[in-house]
């Protein structure tokens, strides 16, 4: 079973740090394209940590693109296990991603 169902397919990547590239579809696309999701990219993760350790600059935006990679990442591993991804429906996966 793909993690693009129902038709979608993956048409390029996104890079994140520190993981791999994670594939764009419709759907994702227009998920960060949307204005609530944008807003995120105004909001930091870690505070005002960037005052103590100025690296520390991560902002919502990011690290739900990463928490996308990872899910990404833990259905792909699921799927490779013959008795936990014959049960698991496109519905499932859409859910979970």
């Amino acid at each position: 079973m793909s993690l693009f169902p129902l038709g979608h397919q993956a048409r390029g990547s996104l890079r994140i740090p520190e993981l791999r590239n994670i594939p764009m579809d419709d759907r994702l696309e227009a998920v960060i394209d949307h204005p609530a999701f944008q807003r995120l990219r105004r909001i930091r993760q870690l505070g005002p940590t960037h005052l103590v350790y100025p690296g520390a600059v991560h902002t919502r935006f990011e690290h739900s693109l990463g928490v996308y990679g990872c899910a990404i990442w833990v259905m792909q591993r699921l799927l490779q296990r013959p008795h936990i991804g014959a049960s698991l429906t496109e519905r499932d996966i859409l859910c979970v991603l």
